[in-house]
């Protein structure tokens, strides 16, 4: 069709109809059609004489020029202009009627969209254009027919082929010469070897046309090419042509469309939309997954049911002296296969499959043929019987390593594309990032119950000993205070924590040479014992004997001071009176008005008073 604008003569057409349609074609396309009203109808029979319209669109419901008069009017003055009749609800049978007396097509005013509308325009200028064109010259007709890029048969009213063009022989892979005379049974017979049924309805689209007198459009057809050996898809068209005053069609022109390329690209979109929403949706499972074993049965679920492979597992290289691979987790129709694989990671025969290759090599392997590949001959009958063709492999790498893979299996050979194989590499990264991260978590969790039973080993450590023991950070500050201190002090290890201990703990006259003591303790200058006095909570005092230790980071800071201390108040106090008996007695002694000797048991003088 040109790229101009359609010129679109409205005739007789009532002003709600014409103003919804030229909203309609000027939401379609705007720039394709030029719209002109006439509301007289002899008024627009005049103006297509002109000839500067393209299309005329006819209201059948118009009182000075209706119906079947308006046809024949413009079929007997020899217009040549394609007409498009307007009925109403209800008035399909006036639509058909119109057909039969010349008219292109019929539109349903109230019941047609805008690429509806268009298209029907263009497609009646077209068929006009090369109906005028055959009218014209056999030559230009031929050139016209030659030249178009679609696939174009013609044949006539009983359905026999009398023309086809070069592009139809190629689309159908035979030559005008082998298919002159026959019907379009032939061409049904080419679309049952393509996929071994019958052609839906078991009728060919031109004889539809031929039958019923309408255009059929856009059927979607396999056709086997025996040229090629292979199946084309095409689109079909075919359009009736009726001789004015006729009922039935004397021709029919078949239009094919190879769509061959076009649907490859299509399915290969969807194959990479569905793989791509296997990538989101695996990503989500880790998110929801409680662990290793679930995200994995997880995933190969998802891959199944969104790519619809027959089959995906995920194995796990084994450091054993077979380098055999351990299933993990799988997913579709095994049917025992996977157990009876017996495969290796080794350079071994059971270890050059896709899997072994993937997981040695550390990149993507495939077989394209399960039944012609010879790499793939230990495992052919068992694929071959559970309806497997092809197959993928992808590593799971770690630390520079393939520490796995995770395979699928396809019903069509060659199935996994370049697009295919990054998207799915991309999986598998996702995939072994997520391995890593539940392995993490898992040794994170042992670690921290580890660390729990440290610490309630430690805690029961502490809080059983007699002794007082309290850990105080660099600034002073305790950081644990165990139940010997709490009994001593009064305080609970809620009051203490957090609070630096010559807050609390430390006389008022000691507390300088305190703080001057830790101050020197920061610089390094640890004493590993002394003796202080604390306060209690109750005010009373408690001299203690410590025994400190200090924790150091990796550069011999000072980070914390563990303290150990024992209480010897009760000591102190006991050799303190012991001293002062002591020094009373020698005071009697050495005052004595009496003389008094002291011996030994050889009766050794060892010591006398003053009186001597």
């Amino acid at each position: 069709m040109s790229a101009t604008a359609i010129r679109i003569l409205l005739a007789a057409v009532r002003p709600s109809v014409a103003r919804e349609l030229d909203e309609l074609l000027r939401r379609a396309r705007p720039d394709r059609f030029i719209i002109t009203r006439e509301p007289r109808g002899g008024d627009a029979l005049a103006r297509l004489r002109s000839g500067r319209f393209d299309v005329l669109l006819l209201d059948l419901s118009s009182p000075d020029l209706a119906g079947a008069d308006a046809l024949r009017r413009v079929n007997a003055e020899r217009l040549r202009v394609p007409v498009i009749v307007l009925t109403g609800p209800g008035q399909e049978e006036l639509g058909v009627a119109a057909r039969r007396l010349g008219a292109q097509d019929y539109l349903m005013s109230g019941r047609t969209d805008g690429h509806e509308l268009a298209r029907v325009i263009r497609h009646a200028v077209e068929r006009a254009r090369v109906a005028e064109a055959l009218r014209r010259s056999e030559e230009e007709y031929r050139r016209l027919f030659e030249s178009m890029v679609n696939g174009v048969v013609y044949q006539d009213a009983t359905g026999r082929v009398m023309a086809m063009n070069p592009a139809a022989e190629r689309i159908l892979g035979r030559t005008q010469e082998e298919f002159l005379g026959e019907t379009s049974a032939g061409m049904e017979d080419q679309t049952v070897r393509a996929d071994g049924t019958a052609f839906p309805g078991a009728e060919h689209p031109a004889m539809v046309a031929l039958r019923t007198g309408r255009e059929v459009r856009d059927v979607v057809m396999g056709m086997y090419n025996p040229r090629e050996r292979a199946r084309r898809w095409i689109t079909i068209t075919a359009v009736p042509l009726t001789r004015p005053g006729e009922d039935k069609p004397h021709e029919v022109f078949t239009v094919f469309d190879d769509i061959t390329e076009r649907r490859g690209r299509e399915a290969e979109l969807a194959r990479l939309n569905r793989t791509l929403k296997a990538l989101s949706d695996s990503n989500q499972a880790f998110l929801w997954a409680r662990d290793e074993d679930r995200y994995l049965r997880d995933v190969c679920r998802i891959i199944v049911r969104h790519c619809g492979h027959r089959m995906v597992w995920i194995g796990y290289a084994e450091d054993d002296e077979d380098k055999s691979v351990r299933l993990a987790a799988h997913a579709g129709f095994d049917a025992g296969y996977i157990r009876s694989l017996r495969l290796t990671w080794a350079d071994s025969e059971r270890g050059r499959g896709p899997t072994g290759t993937a997981i040695r090599t550390g990149k993507p392997a495939g077989c394209r043929n399960m039944l012609t590949d010879p790499a793939f001959a230990p495992w052919r009958e068992a694929a071959r019987r559970r309806g497997y063709a092809s197959s993928l492999a992808v590593p799971l790498r770690a630390g520079g390593r393939a520490f796995g893979a995770i395979t699928l299996y396809s019903r069509e050979p060659d199935a996994f594309s370049d697009e295919d194989v990054h998207l799915l590499t991309e999986l598998a990264n996702d995939l072994s990032h997520g391995i890593a991260a539940f392995r993490l978590r898992a040794a994170q969790a042992e670690t921290e119950e580890a660390l729990r039973l440290e610490r309630d080993f430690v805690s029961a450590v502490l809080n059983t000993a007699g002794a007082v023991v309290v850990v105080v950070d660099r600034a002073g500050r305790i950081t644990r205070f165990n139940r010997a201190g709490e009994l001593l002090t009064g305080y609970t290890e809620a009051e203490v924590r957090g609070r630096q201990y010559w807050d609390l703990l430390v006389p008022p006259e000691d507390l300088r040479n305190v703080k001057r003591a830790w101050r020197a303790v920061k610089a390094g200058d640890f004493p590993n014992f002394h003796e202080n006095h604390w306060l209690t909570k109750n005010g009373a005092r408690r001299l203690l004997a410590w025994s400190n230790t200090a924790l150091t980071d990796s550069a011999g800071k000072i980070r914390h001071v563990v303290a150990t201390g024992i209480d010897i108040t009760a000591r102190k106090q006991a050799e303190r009176a012991v001293q002062d008996r002591e020094e009373e007695l020698a005071a009697i002694y050495e005052n004595a008005p009496l003389l008094i000797m002291l011996v030994d048991g050889a009766l050794r003088i060892r010591k006398v008073n003053k009186q001597v």
